[in-house]
C-alpha cells in the first residue's frame, strides 16, 4: 500500500491597520483532504500551499502562522504534523500558533509558502470524515508585530471502509498437502484480517466441502470427507458459501486459526483427491 499525497492552493494577502501602507486582504481558504488507511505501511501526505500579497505601497515584513484546532464535538483524534518553511517545535508555543514562513516583500510582490500535512501510520479510525479547523493568521513586523487579519480553514482526513486479508506470512495462496491420506489428518492456516468495522469470512468450496477424485472418472463419483473448523467452530460448506468466521471487535486486527481434518474413509480409489477453497472478508450485515 502506499501513502496519499494531495496538493491544494491557499491565497492570502498581508493586511494590517489602516494607518500602515503595507496592507491587503486574505484573499482564499480552501479545505484540505487527506486519505488515510490506518494500515498502510507509509504515512498520508497532503501537500498545500500558502500565497502571501503584499498590496500595499510600501515594502512589508510579516509571519505566517497557523493555529490548530479539533472540530466540536469529534471524539476522534489524530496525530499529525503540519510542516512549513519554517520548521522549528521551539516556535510551537507562541500564541499565534505555529510558525510556517518569514516573508519580505515588496509593493505587488507575492510568496508561494509550501505547506505540509503528514499524518504518521497506524492510527486506527473507523469510516468517516474528520475534520479539524486550522487558522493562518500573518504578523505584520513592520509596524511592532501587530496581527493582520486571518482566516480559517477545514483540515479533513477522509477514512474508507477497509477489509484485507492475507495468509500468515503475507500470501494470499496456501497449499495444503497431506501426503498419503489417512483419516485424522490435520492441516491448519493462520488468517490475518485487518478491518476497521465488523466483517464477516465467507468461505466457498469448490467440491461443497469434499475432496473430489482429480481428475474425475465419467459416471463415478469418489470423494472423501473433511470437517472444516474457524477458529474452534465447524462450518458447513454444503451449500458451498458459508459465512461461519467474524468479528466485532473493533481494535482493527484480528487472527484467525482455519483448520482443516480429514473424515472417516475405507475402500477409495487410489489418485489424487483434491478441493479449493476461497475465502473473502465483506462486511458483517
Amino acid at each position: 500500500m502506499s501513502g496519499f499525497a494531495r496538493t491544494f492552493l491557499i491565497a492570502l494577502a498581508v493586511t494590517t491597520r489602516a494607518a500602515s501602507a503595507c496592507q491587503g486582504q486574505i484573499q482564499a481558504a480552501p479545505v484540505i483532504e487527506v486519505d488515510y488507511d490506518s494500515f498502510s505501511a507509509v504515512p498520508a501526505i497532503a501537500n498545500a500551499a500558502v500565497t502571501v500579497l503584499n498590496t500595499g505601497a510600501d515594502p512589508c515584513a510579516a509571519t505566517l502562522f497557523v493555529a490548530q484546532t479539533k472540530a466540536l464535538g469529534q471524539l476522534q483524534t489524530f496525530v499529525y504534523e503540519l510542516r512549513g518553511e519554517n520548521v522549528n517545535p521551539s516556535l510551537n508555543n507562541e500564541p499565534d500558533g505555529m510558525q510556517l514562513a518569514q516573508v519580505n516583500l515588496a509593493s505587488g510582490q507575492s510568496k508561494t509558502v509550501p505547506l505540509q500535512i503528514l499524518v504518521p501510520r497506524g492510527q486506527f479510525a473507523v469510516p468517516g470524515l474528520y475534520s479539524f479547523d486550522l487558522t493562518f493568521f500573518l504578523r505584520n513586523e513592520t509596524h511592532e508585530g501587530s496581527q493582520h487579519s486571518h482566516r480559517k480553514a477545514q483540515l479533513r482526513f477522509r477514512v474508507r471502509p477497509i477489509f484485507n486479508l492475507y495468509i500468515a506470512g503475507g500470501g494470499l495462496k496456501e497449499k495444503l498437502d497431506f501426503q498419503t491420506l489417512e483419516p485424522g489428518q490435520s492441516r491448519t492456516v493462520i488468517l490475518h484480517a485487518e478491518a476497521n468495522q465488523s466483517y464477516a469470512l465467507t468461505i466457498s468450496s469448490k467440491n461443497n466441502g469434499v475432496l473430489a477424485l482429480d481428475p474425475s472418472i465419467a459416471g463415478q463419483t469418489w470423494t472423501i470427507p473433511y470437517e472444516l473448523r474457524c477458529d474452534g467452530h465447524t462450518l458447513l460448506l454444503n451449500p458451498a458459501v458459508f459465512s461461519g468466521c467474524w468479528s466485532d471487535v473493533m481494535n482493527g486486527r484480528q487472527t484467525h486459526i482455519l483448520q482443516v481434518q480429514i473424515g472417516a474413509f475405507s475402500n477409495k480409489r487410489a489418485g489424487l483427491y483434491r478441493d479449493t477453497l476461497m475465502i473473502e472478508i465483506k462486511p458483517r450485515l
